[in-house]
């Protein structure tokens, strides 16, 4: 489902703040329309450098996660060198059938995932939506 390409219902402007804590859903469409997706934006407004996008399917399974500056946790045994490894800052969880999103990647080893700086929040968005295959987007604004 993550690669089916995506648009967003809306066509308002995303605001990202460096600053603020976020905490929105923007809602996705297959280009198809047979499929709903949701767009999930979070920073904490306490730990301000933590900051969460992710994909969903079906209201509930998370198909991607990007956790920039993200807890540190540690991989489920599943039978391949990430199986029982600890995780720690900015890493991409992906959605794997008998694990769902609990597993995650770092960066580097993340197939098609071109990712420049993690706190160019518009250009890491971006790379992000790339990556979950959103194609067509309202505009992203950064806000003080």
């Amino acid at each position: 489902m993550i690669q089916l390409s995506k648009r967003f219902v809306e066509d308002a402007p995303i605001e990202l703040s460096k600053d603020l804590g976020m905490d929105y859903v923007r809602e996705l469409l297959s280009l198809d329309r047979r499929e709903k997706f949701f767009l999930d934006i979070r920073r904490s407004r306490r730990q301000r450098a933590y900051l969460r996008y992710q994909t969903r399917a079906r209201q509930c399974i998370v198909l991607a996660r990007l956790e920039i500056d993200g807890p540190r946790h540690q991989n489920p045994p599943h039978g391949d060198d990430k199986g029982g490894r600890w995780i720690t800052g900015t890493h991409l969880h992906i959605y794997r059938e008998g694990f769902e999103d609990k597993i995650a990647y770092e960066l580097h080893e993340v197939p098609g995932f071109s990712f420049t700086q993690p706190l160019e929040l518009t250009e890491t968005f971006a790379e992000f939506l790339d990556f979950c295959q959103v194609v067509e987007r309202p505009v992203v604004q950064l806000t003080l």
